[in-house]
């Protein structure tokens, strides 16, 4: 009888890693390398030094709260005293309740900004670029917004005329530079009374009526940007790049006289940002930065010669700031935008890889409404960058890795719909770009607003470095084990992503994830997608696998 003998396995084994950033020739996103809804984590062995990474599912989105505004454009969101204050369309709001002020702009990011506990009165400051809004501890509202007044009349109360003073009943102000009247109306805080869209009362007894005079002086227009240091709300006019600043502890009263301007390099103004305790102006060409040197007369400002930077910003909405880091989309002015962050005043380093700053390129004149924010979630921070244009994507960028991945909607948007990011009762929260919702952000929620989203890991082109046809008999889908059901799709492209073969499942609570022929290539890309309510962490694609001899 004869004997069985075995014969020696043939096979090899190979695992790939699910790791990497972009890897577009073009803006198209059903092509090439892709890493959506999902950011990395790496764990390192400090014994043998082997690093292992994982694709970690992104974080999702549950309710919080609903401004009374239920559909308004989201503007930004910040966390003050125990509230969500938020600005969305033409209304502020702390928490749900609309403050009865109307903005005079409707769309574009707002900044925010608090004066310190230890000041006279406490605000929080809302520019919109054209008015400053400054919100009370008791939720009342002062606007400056530099319309002009006609006169104020003989009566009690005396009557305000002063042409479109989008003001509500309920709003307060302060007058400047009205003259004439008795008692002089100037400086005080007065809540006011709605008579029509062209004049106001305030409770005053005048004896002898005034003329001139503005609701307020703010320095306008100015960028959205709104900034507090040393006691100092900072505002940037772009076009004559002044830094203005309040008066010491007092947003309502700006000095026109009270501001610098960045001179060391010509160019068009961006925004501002703080860095510790400088204060950095942005211009198309380049950053420059400003300390307080306590001067007596004119901005307490001073310009800091070393720190500055020839890199211009592109957009100011990209600039991002947290402690002693900024990231902003830059203009290079030898063709073509990236991405810079600096630490300090002189870590300034480019993070966009070759990549992205093809993305950043095919927004072309539309770069300008590019939005960055910062998020820090599962024990990392990201740069987020919202791409509005031709590539219509959302960028996701790792500052510990210096790794790039993306973003999307739930229903397959390739923009992720958050605006606005920031930490309210130890909770990251985030604003909706219009649907008026604010969302929690967590890692242990695993749907946006209840509905899946799709987790993408879409591979390069491999050929295991020879073009030899390559067998496979299985693939093993290697990361954490769910407790239910969690069908993982799997997918391959052997013609350049040109076609993607018919899905199969891998189950990722099976004790293997375990599929068996695999077909033939020469060289091949592969994909897997989730779009399930479970959590999800993916290490890499074993394939084991038969090399053909031509």
């Amino acid at each position: 009888m004869a004997r069985q003998v075995q014969q020696p396995d043939d096979l090899e084994t190979v695992r790939i890693p699910i790791l990497g950033s972009p890897g577009n020739r073009g803006t198209t996103a059903s092509k090439d390398q892709r890493f959506v809804n999902g950011y990395f984590w790496q764990i390192k062995n400090p014994l043998t030094g082997k690093e292992i990474y994982y694709f970690v599912k992104r974080p999702g989105l549950s309710q919080n709260v609903r401004p009374a505004g239920a559909t308004a454009v989201g503007r930004g969101i910040y966390s003050w005293k125990g509230s969500i204050y938020s600005v969305g369309g033409t209304k502020i709001y702390k928490g749900s309740t609309d403050l009865g002020v109307t903005l005079r702009t409707s769309t574009g990011l707002c900044g925010f900004a608090e004066t310190r506990p230890g000041a006279t009165t406490q605000y929080l400051g809302v520019n919109d670029g054209t008015d400053l809004y400054l919100i009370a501890t008791d939720a009342s509202v002062i606007v400056l917004n530099n319309k002009a007044i006609t006169s104020s009349s003989v009566a009690n109360p005396t009557v305000i005329a002063a042409t479109g003073h989008s003001l509500a009943t309920g709003n307060k102000i302060i007058i400047r530079g009205h003259v004439g009247s008795t008692p002089d109306i100037n400086g005080t805080i007065y809540s006011i009374t709605k008579i029509d869209a062209d004049s106001f009362s305030i409770p005053v007894n005048v004896t002898v009526g005034g003329t001139g005079g503005t609701i307020g002086v703010f320095p306008t227009p100015v960028a959205n940007d709104l900034l507090y240091a040393d006691g100092y709300f900072l505002v940037f006019k772009t076009a004559d790049l002044g830094i203005y600043n309040c008066d010491l502890d007092d947003p309502t009263t700006w000095d026109p006289t009270k501001f610098i301007t960045p001179q060391m390099y010509n160019g068009v103004g961006a925004g501002i940002a703080r860095q510790n305790n400088l204060i950095l102006a942005f211009s198309e060409k380049s950053v420059q930065a400003f300390y307080d040197n306590a001067n007596t007369t004119g901005s307490p400002f001073t310009n800091y010669e070393s720190a500055v930077q020839q890199v211009g910003c592109a957009s100011n909405d990209s600039i991002v700031q947290d402690e002693s880091l900024i990231t902003w989309i830059g203009n290079s002015f030898t063709g073509g935008k990236t991405v810079w962050k600096l630490e300090g005043i002189t870590g300034l380093k480019e993070i966009a890889n070759t990549q992205v700053k093809l993305l950043l390129d095919a927004e072309a004149s539309s770069i300008t409404a590019a939005r960055g924010m910062l998020m820090r979630e599962g024990g990392k921070k990201f740069y987020i960058l919202t791409l509005t244009a031709s590539t219509g994507r959302t960028l996701v960028y790792d500052y510990d890795l210096d790794i790039w991945t993306e973003f999307e909607l739930t229903t397959g948007s390739a923009l992720w719909p958050i605006i606005s990011i920031t930490e309210h009762n130890h909770q990251l929260i985030g604003q909706h770009t219009t649907n008026g919702w604010i969302y929690n952000i967590s890692p242990t929620v695993y749907q946006d607003d209840s509905v899946n989203f799709t987790v993408l890991a879409r591979f390069g082109r491999i050929d295991l470095d020879t073009m030899r046809r390559k067998f496979v008999k299985s693939y093993e889908l290697i990361g954490d084990k769910q407790a239910t059901t969690t069908n993982v799709s799997f997918q391959y492209s052997d013609d350049d992503y040109t076609t993607l073969s018919t899905a199969r499942t891998f189950d990722m609570s099976s004790i293997r994830a375990f599929l068996t022929r695999g077909g033939s290539f020469r060289r091949r890309a592969h994909q897997v997608s989730y779009a399930g309510a479970n959590p999800l962490r993916l290490e890499s694609l074993e394939m084991r696998y038969r090399l053909g001899d031509n």
